[in-house]
């Protein structure tokens, strides 16, 4: 009966729990509980162990999706908190540091501690940007790290309390939610989804397009924040994503929004994404993750695994090992190993047979792109690392080329394994020696981490079996960053979640382990995929020595001994970030070419000396080395041969590679004929000898332009050229002739490398017999110019923020051959982190700077330009004013702002651009033209809240105040007519220039059309220009009219004795109305007869004749004469001319 009593107490506490009712949660938006959200904000709640929620209970799903996560998950996991979570809850708990205690494999309640890594992800991402944490206040103390990290932030406002201690705790924190959900702090995450984006099993390829579209759900308004999307792609494969690794961005003002990327051109497989929407204000985020496989470069790894001794059965070229068709899918991936033993490891080269050279620690770096040790129980007990051997393998790891160490290389004290790679492989004390003597084994493990390692080539499980194993030694170093733990030994009552000591397989960097090893053959079909992943993940996750690609010459191709080895070869580097090369080339081990500072993707090309007259096999050994160290080495090796000829042949470009496409190049052909002795010719008694029939042809390679040549650019032209015979002339002993040179010129009109390898000479020696003679290889670069570079003259960002400021620069033209971009910023690294060679920057502080990009092309063209960098500043308010200002007026905005130095912060938006011009930089406005326009300033408070404001700006039309005529006073002849004025308006952008012309006095000037006067009478007057507005001003003009001559009419005057009579009445003035009369002088011949005065009155004194002379000067000084005769009569005989005396 006691039995039947507890079983139904306990079925009543399942019951209970099952249907407990969340408090306090019916949101009806009055602030009397939490509100309600939608979407649903997520919630990340982290316990001491297990994964039974604590918080569903108190608030319910109704607005949270919350995740329950054990601490020592929370611990191993790498995801990314901030864009993920709305709310973090570390709820009640028992969070020890206590360290494990013996063998013992249960760790469920040891090492629950948080990491400073982690705690230091919460503080940054979530309480110092204002997103929520709980943090129970009683139970935190349990943790040592817990409690160091966050005692300082308990009373931050972000902080949220929970008492576990509590009589009313559930209730409280509700409470405590809801007066923070309702209150000015809480800040909105903006959220958004996905309706369109790149297909995850669809293949893509380089050039093609990765487009998404996103519906923004938070904010409901975008336009009344500051949002961007950014897109990542993971192209380090390192599962984390860097400011580096954004290769899109756009501003985000709508509920809709797109956004795409073309892929560049890489490695096949897969490529990790991300995309972000981004609060610019406050630095808030959402994001959306996936996957796309693509075709590129076939991935080829080359892996040297060695073995504990001679001993192959772990040999993963063994089919019971792995399975062979796992190592290589076509298109994608292969996967090429090579097994050594550590014996020759260890081994110098020199020491080795020729076939086991490659095997040397001396040989990896240029031979192998990862070599694997382990696969052996106790290996490092077996296998013993020479000490040079070590000093290889740390240059390795250096250059950051990938090992994978496996089970029980990190094993017990004092061995090279130990002493010089734990680090390295992300191990750490305590020594916990769970493994030893493998108390408990086994062959199941569980998945804690997602990415490429758990994806691609193979998808895998989350429980993926493998041969049986056991723990390792040491504890796993959470606390890196680069540490990601990918899957735990699980069984024997094992933490499943607990990595720090039952991890199985992890990585760190271009490291990777794997527990793998106690059973060292035989291992299952998942656990091969794993090792494929695995080795496909450290090739792309590592760094990659360069790939050389030769143009000339081929392998196996004869060469001339007279000429010399004509080498090009291309250096790539898939790393983009490796962006400077070295190269090395040996001719038969002897160095003979050094060069440093080579772009990623140039081609070098040289002319080579061999030193061999006689011939011989040569091995041309092509070094290439990038930026971390790592080596490629190509061998070519070719045939010098010594040939019985009479005529060698040459070739040269006169030009320096590379050349501009669509330039005209010359290359110049030489043969020279050799000096033939007298006695090797069957002398028939001639002085001479002759070559004969000579015939030149040659096949240009596609998109070479050859002046006379034949076919087409697609396929490639052709030129054949027939040669007068070449006459040697006996000198001595010898037959000689002169050298013949001709010259082609062509055009190389695509961007690439051209090489000119088929040519040929054909022709009839001495004897008659047919010859041929290949001219040397010449290669052709040629490359596009840089026109111009087009980048923004101002950003405004935000503290804490990123920003990749290569997406924002544009090269014209797009395919330009770029030798350098050199970024560079004057903070001082005050304002922004700035990756001088991608333009990759972290935002610091509030401040500005200047970001300069320097771009050099290939044939050393540099072009700069630079940008006003803003970090915002908060605003605590700001006031501005509505203005006025005349069209063409500048005008500042008067703008107080509190504090002043967040000014720069402000935005503004311009209603209407055609109105009123704004310049954001110097908060200046244009007027454009007469009406008004509404600007909005906008700036965003400390909690990333905005400040908007508005003002009408209006613009009116400027009127002419004053105009200014000239000339202001003209002088003119009669009929004269006149248009050359000048007005000047004051002010000089007047808008009523439209002027009116009028005369005071027609009768003397008359307006023809305004500007344009006519002279139609003497006299003075004025006339009057006015515009519409009143304002005048006149030109005083004077008409005048030049005499022309004089005379008299009639040429006699009679004049009684003792009368007068005037002048006037004979003096004829012509024109009349002449004005330019500077004086009229009389003079009589005779007064004693007739008198005149100077008023022109003639008198009659006594009877007789008197010439009357008349005298006229004009203002020009010239002088008019006329004679008048006068006669004087007696009274009454006045009319008939007779007189008496």
């Amino acid at each position: 009966m006691k039995r039947v009593f507890v079983l139904i107490v306990s079925a009543l506490i399942v019951l209970t729990s099952m249907f407990q009712v969340p408090l306090s949660l019916k949101a009806n938006g009055n602030g009397s509980s939490i509100p309600a959200f939608n979407p649903k904000l997520s919630v990340l709640e982290i316990v001491d162990k297990g994964t039974t929620s604590q918080l569903k209970p108190i608030i319910g799903t109704s607005s949270f999706n919350i995740k329950t996560v054990p601490m020592k998950l929370f611990v191993a996991q790498r995801e990314e908190l901030d864009g993920q979570y709305d709310l973090i809850a570390i709820m009640e708990g028992n969070y020890t540091s206590k360290p494990v205690s013996g063998k013992n494999h249960n760790t469920e309640d040891v090492m629950n501690d948080i990491t400073n890594l982690k705690a230091k992800e919460i503080i940054d991402d979530f309480i110092n940007k204002g997103q929520p944490v709980i943090i129970d206040r009683v139970t935190y103390d349990s943790g040592n790290k817990l409690k160091a990290n966050f005692k300082s932030y308990l009373n931050s406002k972000y902080v949220i309390d929970y008492n576990s201690n509590g009589n009313n705790k559930e209730q409280e924190l509700v409470s405590h939610l809801k007066n923070f959900y309702n209150s000015a702090n809480y800040k909105v995450r903006p959220r958004f989804t996905l309706s369109e984006q790149p297909s995850g099993s669809g293949i893509y390829k380089s050039g093609e397009t990765l487009s998404f579209k996103m519906n923004v759900q938070v904010p409901s308004n975008p336009g009344s924040k500051r949002l961007k999307a950014q897109l990542y792609i993971d192209s380090d494969f390192n599962d984390r994503y860097d400011t580096e690794e954004i290769v899109a961005e756009n501003s985000v003002t709508s509920t809709t929004a797109t956004i795409s990327y073309k892929l560049p051109k890489s490695y096949s497989g897969v490529r990790n994404w991300k995309l972000e929407l981004v609060d610019e204000s406050n630095n808030l985020k959402d994001y959306k993750k996936g996957m796309v496989k693509f075709t590129g470069e076939v991935v080829e790894i080359k892996v040297l695994q060695v073995t504990s001794n001679a001993n192959s059965s772990s040999s993963l070229k063994k089919d019971s090992n792995m399975n062979q068709s796992f190592l290589q899918k076509s298109g994608e991936y292969k996967i090429n190993i090579d097994v050594t033993d550590m014996g020759t490891f260890n081994s110098s080269i020199r020491t080795l047979q020729k076939d086991k050279k490659k095997y040397s620690h001396e040989s990896i770096n240029g031979l192998y792109d990862m070599v694997i040790f382990g696969f052996a129980d106790s290996y490092n007990n077996l296998a013993h690392l020479g000490d040079n051997a070590v000093d290889s393998l740390e240059k390795f790891i250096s250059s950051k080329q990938s090992i994978m160490f496996t089970h029980d290389t990190i094993f017990q004290t004092n061995n090279n394994w130990v002493d010089n790679f734990m680090d390295d492989t992300g191990q750490i004390a305590p020594q916990t020696d769970l493994g030893l003597g493998a108390p408990n084994t086994s062959y199941q493990t569980n998945k804690i981490n997602d990415g490429l390692m758990t994806a691609y080539p193979f998808p895998l499980d989350s429980n993926v079996e493998i041969a049986t194993t056991h723990n390792q030694y040491y504890t796993l170093n959470l606390e890196d960053p680069e540490v990601i733990s990918w899957y735990n030994i699980i069984g024997s009552n094992r933490d499943v979640n607990d990595s720090w000591n039952h991890y199985y397989t992890y990585s760190k960097g271009n490291i990777t382990y794997s527990g793998t090893g106690h059973t060292s053959s035989g291992f299952p079909r998942e656990e091969q995929e794993l090792f494929v992943n695995t080795m496909y993940r450290a090739f792309l996750g590592s760094n990659h020595a360069p790939v050389i690609s030769v143009l000339s010459p081929e392998e196996g191709q004869t060469i001339p001994s007279n000429q010399n080895i004509e080498l090009s070869y291309t250096m790539e580097d898939f790393d983009l970030r490796d962006k400077k090369l070295s190269t090395k080339v040996f001719l038969n081990d002897r160095e003979v070419l050094n060069r440093t500072g080579i772009v990623n993707g140039e081609t070098v090309v040289a002319s080579i000396p061999h030193n061999m007259p006689e011939g011989g096999p040569t091995t041309i050994r092509i070094e290439a080395t990038d930026e971390k160290g790592a080596v490629t080495v190509k061998e070519i090796n070719v045939n010098i041969i010594k040939l019985n000829v009479i005529l060698d042949v040459s070739r040269e470009v006169k030009a320096v590679n590379p050349v501009k496409t669509n330039d005209n190049l010359t290359v110049t052909y030489t043969i020279t004929p050799r000096e033939v002795p007298v006695a090797s010719v069957k002398y028939n008694g001639s002085n001479q000898i002759t070559a004969s029939s000579l015939n030149f042809t040659e096949k240009f390679p596609a998109g070479i332009n050859v002046i006379g040549g034949a076919g087409s650019l697609q396929d490639g032209m052709t030129l054949n050229k027939r040669m007068e015979n070449i006459v040697y002339k006996k000198v001595g002993n010898v037959y000689k002739a002169d050298p013949v040179s001709f010259s082609i010129s062509l055009k190389p009109t695509e961007k690439k490398q051209y090489v000119l390898n088929d040519s040929l000479l054909r022709y009839k020696d001495e004897t008659a017999m047919d010859k041929t003679a290949s001219f040397n290889p010449v290669t052709i670069v040629a490359d596009v110019p840089l026109t111009a570079i087009e980048f923004p003259e101002k950003y405004i960002l935000y503290k804490n923020s990123s920003k990749n400021f290569m997406l924002d620069l544009a090269l014209q033209p797009q395919n330009a051959g770029i030798k350098e971009i050199v970024w560079s910023e004057e903070s001082g690294g005050h304002v922004l982190s700035l990756n001088t060679a991608t333009g990759s920057a972290a935002v610091l502080d509030a401040g500005s700077t200047k970001v300069k990009v320097r771009v050099t092309d290939v044939f050393g063209k540099v072009i700069e330009k630079e940008a006003l960098v803003v970090v915002q500043i908060p605003v605590i308010d700001f006031t501005v004013s509505d203005l006025e200002l005349f069209v063409g007026e500048t005008k500042k905005l008067q703008i107080k702002v509190n504090p002043e130095e967040a000014l720069s912060s402000l935005k503004i938006i311009n209603g209407t651009n055609a109105i009123a011009t704004v310049n954001e930089a110097e908060f200046t406005v244009t007027g454009e033209k007469a009406g008004t326009t509404v600007l909005t300033i906008s700036g965003t408070d400390k909690d990333g809240n905005p400040i908007v404001k508005s003002i009408n700006v209006t613009v009116k039309d400027k009127l002419t105040e004053r105009i200014e005529v000239t000339p202001g006073n003209l002088n003119l002849d009669k009929h004269d007519i006149f248009d050359d004025f000048e007005v000047k308006f004051d002010p000089e952008n007047a808008v009523n220039k439209d002027l009116e012309w009028t005369s005071n006095n027609p009768n003397i000037v008359r307006v023809l059309e305004d500007g344009k006067i006519e002279a139609v009478g003497t006299g003075r007057t004025e006339i009057i220009v006015s515009t519409s507005n009143g304002k005048t001003d006149s030109v005083t003009v004077t008409v005048g009219q030049p005499l022309v001559s004089i005379a008299v009419d009639p040429e006699t005057a009679i004049i009684e004795k003792g009368e007068t009579d005037t002048i006037a009445g004979y003096l004829k003035i012509n024109p009349a109305d002449a004005t330019n009369i500077e004086s009229i002088r009389y003079e009589s011949s005779d007064d004693y007869y007739a008198e005149i005065d100077r008023d022109g009155t003639i008198y009659g004194n006594r009877i007789g004749t008197a010439d009357i002379t008349i005298n006229v000067t004009d203002d020009a000084g010239k002088d008019y004469e006329a004679i008048l005769k006068v006669k004087v009569v007696e009274p009454g005989f006045g009319g008939d001319g007779d007189s008496k005396y």
